[in-house]
């Protein structure tokens, strides 16, 4: 008789994800729709554009006082941004 190997569906739709290379592209869409709710109302009003390439954050600012506070704040947004995608999709921030 043979057992069967009982596997969780979300362990089944992980483990695909992470073979086809899809998990981080996911993860960085996920990141830049959540942009309000992880940096707040008051700096996503002052966001024009926000993407991702190469593991770099682009984010496109409308006020240069947000931008130079922001940009003091650079590593601690990464940090932030990485744990709320649950990994490490963000090597840099730039800020424009």
């Amino acid at each position: 008789m043979r057992k069967s190997k009982i596997l969780k569906l979300s362990d089944v739709v992980q483990e695909y994800l992470k073979e086809n290379h899809i998990d981080n592209r996911l993860k960085e869409a996920d990141l830049v729709s959540s942009w309000e709710t992880i940096m707040g109302r008051t700096i996503a009003l002052s966001t024009s554009k926000i993407y991702i390439h190469n593991r770099i954050l682009f984010i496109y600012l409308r006020s240069s006082v947000i931008r130079q506070e922001l940009f003091m704040m650079r590593e601690q947004i990464r940090q932030s941004l990485n744990q709320h995608v649950g990994g490490d999709v963000i090597d840099e921030v730039i800020l424009r």
